[in-house]
């Protein structure tokens, strides 16, 4: 035989083991060809879900943000006095200012009828009213009336809040008292002070330290240190 018949017999086996190989592999590659889009596909939502799940926890995060700010809102003007837990704070205010706390008590007509008139002149002055301590100071202008001579007048002022207020008696050095005032001014909730007195017992002495709440109780406790007394007003929402 030709040496060229030789050559084409002995490559038809290599031609017949490649076509056959071709067969079984080519619906294979078809098959990896198929999962890699598939898993290119599933990898694309994937990521479309990781993007709206990052969307979702960033929405709640928000969302309790928000309502931390709105509880926080509410805690500085409370549906209630929410007196027992005032005083709670205000013991521990003590504590930290390192002054003694004497009592918390209701107080008398004068007081009451002295804060009441100084509240008019305020109005009365500065045209508008303005509510005591605390972190978050309210604030409302005073409505005006138009008269006939083409003038303003001041009208009445109504915060809107309804309070609670109560004579309040410390006792400790000045430095402390101050540092009281200035927790006050610090408090989450919204407070006023009003009638600060301070008086030192004169028992024995022929000093007179005037008619004051603090100057009473001063004489009644006889105590060595000065004794601070205030009003403290606790407003929240009607």
């Amino acid at each position: 035989m030709k040496k060229r018949y030789k050559i084409a017999i002995s490559t038809v086996p290599f031609l017949l083991t490649a076509v056959v190989l071709s067969a079984l592999t080519y619906p294979k590659v078809l098959e990896d060809k198929e999962k890699s889009s598939e898993l290119a596909q599933k990898d694309q939502q994937y990521q479309q879900l990781q993007a709206k799940l990052q969307q979702r926890v960033k929405a709640e995060q928000e969302k309790r943000t928000l309502e931390t700010d709105i509880e926080t809102l509410r805690g500085a003007v409370p549906k209630s006095p929410e007196l027992d837990l005032a005083m709670i704070d205000l013991e521990k205010m003590c504590t930290d200012s390192s002054i003694h706390l004497l009592a918390v008590e209701t107080p008398s007509q004068e007081s009451m009828h002295k804060i009441s008139t100084s509240e008019d002149e305020i109005k009365e002055l500065i045209g508008e009213s303005k509510v005591g301590l605390g972190t978050r100071t309210l604030q409302k202008s005073v409505p005006t009336a138009t008269t006939n001579g083409g003038k303003t007048d001041a009208g009445p002022v109504d915060s809107g809040l309804k309070r609670l207020i109560k004579q309040v008696y410390v006792t400790g050095d000045y430095n402390g008292m101050v540092g009281l005032m200035k927790r006050l001014e610090g408090y989450q909730r919204t407070v006023g002070v009003d009638e600060i007195s301070i008086a030192i017992s004169t028992k024995g002495s022929n000093e007179n330290t005037g008619h004051t709440p603090a100057s009473e109780r001063a004489q009644k406790l006889n105590l060595s240190k000065p004794v601070m007394a205030f009003l403290l007003t606790l407003y929240y929402l009607p």
